[in-house]
């Protein structure tokens, strides 16, 4: 391989966006892919042995691009999430609301939801434990009696929310308006309850 070509790589590699862009559109393009796969493997009955093993191997490929493919998927075909648990695991930009709901039940741990949503997604008692929650969509989510033990929920949005028993003790960095959400008996910490004073314009001083 010639030595201007690797050079132009490694140039274009280390100052240049190009390989971030290459990196999310390739996700990007294989979501469509593992769809088509999907569609053919299940109603073309004429395929090959060695057609249907190659765009078996494709559609396992394309999925496993990024998870999102995966729940993308799921709101395809008549899947659930039945006690699932969700340990170590990057789940950025994730829409669980597109998942069957029928008996959903998930647990999080030490995982990062950044930017994902659970609009007007039924998960009561649910536990998200030492997990990055930032940016996350609750709107009209019932959440009731669910745990945040030690999470970041930095600017995720709670409105219309039900947090009746909810337990916000150990996280931080939440910030909504309580008279726009049903927060009964739910718990805080008041080293972070000014949280959930920030839209009334005021000045908390100690």
């Amino acid at each position: 391989m010639p030595i201007w070509y690797v050079g132009s790589l490694g140039f274009i590699t280390i100052f240049t966006s190009y390989s971030f862009q290459t990196g999310i559109l390739i996700p990007d393009v294989f979501t469509a892919a593992s769809i088509l796969c999907l569609v053919i493997l299940l109603f073309d009955t004429n395929l090959m042995k060695i057609e249907r093993i190659g765009i078996y191997l494709l559609f396992v490929f394309s999925v496993l691009t990024h998870f999102s493919n995966v729940i993308i998927l799921m709101s395809l075909i008549p899947t659930s999430l039945k006690d699932v648990l969700f340990k170590s695991c990057k789940l950025m930009g994730i829409h669980f609301e597109l998942v069957n709901p029928f008996l959903l039940k998930l647990k999080f741990e030490e995982s990062n939801l950044n930017y994902s949503s659970f609009f007007r997604l039924k998960i009561p008692k649910t536990k998200f434990n030492k997990s990055s929650i930032q940016e996350v969509d609750f709107t009209e989510a019932n959440l009731k009696e669910s745990v945040f033990n030690e999470c970041d929920l930095t600017l995720s949005k709670f409105e219309d929310s039900n947090l009746e028993k909810v337990d916000f003790y150990t996280s931080f960095g939440y910030s909504f308006n309580p008279s726009k959400n049903n927060i009964k008996k739910a718990r805080f910490s008041k080293n972070e309850v000014a949280g959930l004073l920030s839209d009334f314009d005021i000045i908390i001083s100690e």
